[in-house]
């Protein structure tokens, strides 16, 4: 994707002095719009961005997540722009049905629910793209690029650090017992995330943190004897 004014870009990261609103509408403006709309009108945008477009995050950081009954969308990352590969997108105080259009993105998308791995529609690359969601079981939404890896075993926390909740996305690279657990700082085990039969592909598990002390805890993920570790840090 072709970026308009690198100078921008050297702003975000505080190296120049032009306007921010200048630089979020340089990213903007370069990015893929998804625009979520539900069955009562209320509609709200993100952007995805190519991978070395955003150069601070911050910039793009929103307020806090309102009162759950409150219409919401953001990426999990709590910003407005997420240049991840496969990022995912949060939604709350929806009326379903709901629809997503995907403005000409620059590469195929398969939609997922990544609590369920329900498959939700696909995004073609250069095409305005609609899908409707209809399930009231969809509190997430993740773009799978093309790119995305699934022949190793990862799993990663969204967001991260976090204070209530978030996503546990683990990608599997084939079928077997899928075993997710959340450790604190001295390997016991708090609680079990996932324990189930999975096919090959991305999952996602619900973290709830709300009720966890601060600190530091470890995500294990095992699937045919093969582990995958990441640290999530809860802070209040």
């Amino acid at each position: 994707m072709k970026v308009k004014g690198q100078a921008y870009l050297n702003i975000a990261s505080g190296k120049g002095s032009i306007n921010s609103a200048v630089v979020r509408e340089n990213v903007e403006s370069n990015a893929t719009r998804v625009t979520v709309s539900d069955a009562e009108n209320n509609v709200g945008t993100v952007f995805v961005a190519a991978k070395g477009l955003v150069d601070n995050k911050m910039m793009f950081e929103l307020p806090p997540t309102p009162p759950n009954n409150l219409f919401d969308v953001r990426f999990t990352s709590q910003t407005s722009v997420e240049d991840e590969a496969n990022p995912t997108i949060q939604i709350q105080g929806v009326t379903f049905p709901v629809t997503v259009v995907i403005n000409n993105p620059n590469q195929n998308y398969t939609i997922v629910n990544p609590i369920s791995g329900a498959v939700l529609g696909t995004a073609i690359a250069g095409r305005m793209n609609s899908v409707t969601i209809a399930d009231a079981r969809t509190p997430y939404i993740r773009l799978m690029g093309q790119e995305a890896n699934v022949e190793t075993l990862s799993v990663v926390a969204t967001p991260n650090p976090v204070s209530a909740n978030g996503v546990v996305n683990v990608t599997v690279p084939a079928n077997g017992q899928v075993t997710v657990g959340l450790y604190d700082a001295v390997g016991t085990l708090v609680s079990t995330l996932m324990d189930e039969v999975k096919t090959s592909g991305v999952y996602g598990v619900d973290l709830n943190a709300a009720n966890l002390a601060q600190g530091r805890y470890i995500i294990k993920a095992t699937v045919n004897g093969v582990t995958a570790t990441t640290a999530v840090t809860v802070v209040r």
